[in-house]
Parts: C-alpha cells; structure tokens; sequence
C-alpha cells in the first residue's frame, strides 16, 4: 500500500531549522548587534537554503534595528498565505509562542542575540505569485514571553497552527483533512480514494502498516517532524492515523503509543 507522512506542523516554526547552518557565527562577538550581523553576513552564504518541503530561506537581513528571516514559499499546498491570513492574531500568537518557548539550543541563540541587540523581528513569506505576508514582532513583545511551558500547551498551539493549512493532500488519493487531540492522542484524520487504499485491507494489514509508520517516524529528517515528535514525547501524547473511505464511509485508525514513538 502506497502511503506517505507529511509533517504539517507549525509550520511557523519552519525557520528555526536555517539556524543549525548559523549557529557558530556568533563566536568572537561580544554584543548582540554584532552578533546579529555576523548571523546575517553567514546566513546569506547559504541562501538559497531549504528548511522544508514547499518552502525556502531566501536571506537574512538587518536594517532599522529589525532582524528579517525572508522566506519563499514553493508550494501553496504547504503554506496558503490567504488561508493563514484569515487567521489573524491567533496566528501571530502562535508563531510568537513558537518564537519564544521553542527548546532548540541554536533557535535559543538566535533570540537572545535579537534580545541582546534590542531589535525587531520580521518573518516574511512570499509565495512565487508575489503575494507576501510579513509577520513583525518588537522587541518588547520578544521579552514578554508567552506562558506556554505546559507542554500540552505548546502541542495545542502547534495543533492550530496546523489546521490552517487543512486540508491539504497528502499523496495521490490521500487528503489530510483535520487533525485534533482526543483521549491522550494526535489524530491525523485522511480522506481516502477507496480506489487506491481499501479501508478493509488498511484494517487487515494493521500491524504491518503500524510498524511502516513508526519506521518513517524513526527515521524522520524532517526538523518540522522532529519537533513535533518531541512536543508529543513531552506531552505524553500518543499518533493516530484515522483512515476514512470516501465511498464506503468505513474507517480504521492506526494507534500509535507515547512510548511507540
């Protein structure tokens, strides 16, 4: 059975991956603001850089006392810049959550550098129609720190963040159309072509199909699905792929255990 996992969350938190190609330009500054440029000036070495699928770190830049991390979004499905839009403030608050709490070491460095220097924060995507959507934080809104330590929290607010860019197809016949919590588990509901994947024979082929998706978890490159599997890890949360037959109004959800993950 043909199948595919894609790592649909936050993808507010897509830029913290071009970090990890940054994180040593800091060394020898002694102030954030030379900090800043060095991370500019290295950063901008790489770009064109790849933090995920659909989407690119384009540059990195520093005027008027603001950081801009400028992104180019290659695929629509991944991030629908009108969709978000509509979001309003719940996805800004969610992309300052994600800012401000994520636990990543480099991510940390990056922060406390803008801190540091008493600047701005602009995160800007720019589709390939042009469209741009231009997400400024000040630095005062940086310190401030949103209350989100409770992991389960943080996994609710990387869950909104992904049902703005439901629904979203997954693979040939595969439609990803909602995610939620419920009873201790992340559920991934997918609408099914009952041409290419038979409910029954998902139900049969339970197990097998089981260890296929934890095998593509283990061996996730992915650093939006790392993150995830981390906020899951910490939250006690368990994965369950609901698979629904478009004709037949059958189902079968594959559960997958905290301790499985």
């Amino acid at each position: 059975m043909k199948k595919s996992i894609k790592s649909l969350i936050g993808f507010i938190f897509g830029f913290i991956a071009a970090f990890l190609v940054v994180s040593m330009a800091f060394n020898g500054c002694n102030s954030g603001s030379g900090k800043i440029k060095k991370l500019v000036s290295a950063a901008n070495k790489v770009c064109p850089v790849k933090i995920t699928e659909g989407l690119s770190m384009e540059s990195v830049t520093y005027d008027n006392e603001t950081v801009a991390f400028n992104y180019l979004i290659l695929n629509n499905d991944i991030i629908d810049i009108d969709k978000v839009s509509q979001f309003g403030d719940e996805y800004r608050k969610n992309i300052l959550q994600g800012l401000v709490n994520n636990p990543d070491r480099n991510m940390k460095l990056v922060l406390d550098a803008i801190l540091e220097a008493d600047a701005d924060l602009e995160i800007v995507f720019r589709n390939i129609e042009g469209k741009s959507l231009v997400n400024h934080f000040t630095a005062e809104e940086l310190k401030a720190k949103p209350d989100v330590a409770d992991p389960m929290k943080l996994l609710e607010a990387t869950l909104s963040s992904t049902k703005m860019t439901l629904p979203t197809t997954i693979d040939n016949g595969l439609v990803l159309t909602d995610v939620f919590i419920r009873d201790g588990y992340w559920y991934y509901s997918y609408q099914c072509d009952e041409n290419l994947y038979t409910i029954d024979l998902i139900q049969a082929s339970y197990d097998t199909v089981k260890e296929a998706l934890r095998g593509e978890l283990n061996n996730a490159n992915d650093p939006l699905m790392k993150t995830l599997i981390k906020q899951l890890k910490e939250a006690n949360t368990g994965l369950a792929y609901m698979y629904n037959g478009g004709t037949s109004g059958k189902s079968c959800t594959i559960f997958i255990e905290p301790d499985e993950i």
